[in-house]
């Protein structure tokens, strides 16, 4: 049984399409998503739509989705965020439908799950917060803290792929599926097969053409939107 794990997919539907059609190729049979579905880019829709519905899906909400509650509930936070992360949270407001936002909203900050007699334990900062990053560089004392002593310890949030194993146990960040901070233009997530608990690392190139172009016309102040596209890490 082969498990995707995914994050911070950012309203990227190109980018998760992308992944998913590897999904495909490999196999999944559960997907786990560490949060952040939404924030930056303009397709929240669609992306909510593909995973709200497919019981294959175990999904926990990131800070752009604690974000978005807090641009429902204020304009001046509205405002804030638009200048700080673009026009994102006002598609959201614009395109989901209510039960969308619900099912968004609602999420969980956290989840347990047992596949295939491994435990994985899901995060999207650390066990201790929602926003707090743990980079591939992190000392190994931040490291063994955020083990959180399950088989599995998936965090997200960084944009920043890694592995760490302590004891037999394994930490991971599978990347970002919709907007990675080192390779542009790659949707990054990671793969389990529980039969021998293999990890792979996958990056699938797909066309960031119509991102790069709505994110120049909506959010034309913001050049990381567009340039991260086509980012390569040295």
């Amino acid at each position: 049984m082969k498990v995707a794990i995914l994050s911070d997919i950012h309203a990227n539907i190109y980018a998760l399409e992308a992944a998913l059609a590897d999904c495909e190729k490999e196999a999944i049979k559960h997907f786990i998503v560490a949060g952040d579905l939404v924030g930056y880019y303009y397709w929240p829709q669609p992306v909510v739509q593909r995973l709200m519905h497919d019981v294959r899906v175990t999904c926990i909400r990131g800070n752009h989705e604690d974000i978005l509650a807090e641009t429902l509930d204020s304009t001046n936070a509205a405002d804030l965020y638009r200048q700080k992360y673009g026009s994102g949270y006002d598609v959201c407001r614009e395109s989901l439908c209510d039960d969308e936002l619900q099912w968004l909203l609602h999420l969980p900050t956290k989840a347990e799950i047992i596949l295939g007699g491994a435990h994985f334990s899901v995060h999207h900062g650390s066990p201790e917060a929602t926003d707090e990053y743990i980079y591939p560089d992190a000392t190994a004392e931040v490291l063994a803290r955020c083990h959180d002593s399950r088989d599995f310890t998936v965090l997200g949030h960084t944009h920043y792929p890694f592995v760490h194993y302590l004891e037999g146990r394994i930490l991971l960040n599978p990347g970002s599926v919709g907007q990675p901070r080192d390779f542009g233009g790659q949707a990054c997530y990671a793969v389990v097969d529980l039969a021998n608990r293999a990890l792979r690392f996958k990056r699938i190139p797909y066309d960031v053409s119509p991102v790069v172009a709505a994110a120049q016309a909506r959010d034309p102040a913001l050049g990381y939107l567009h340039k991260i596209m086509t980012r390569r890490a040295l």
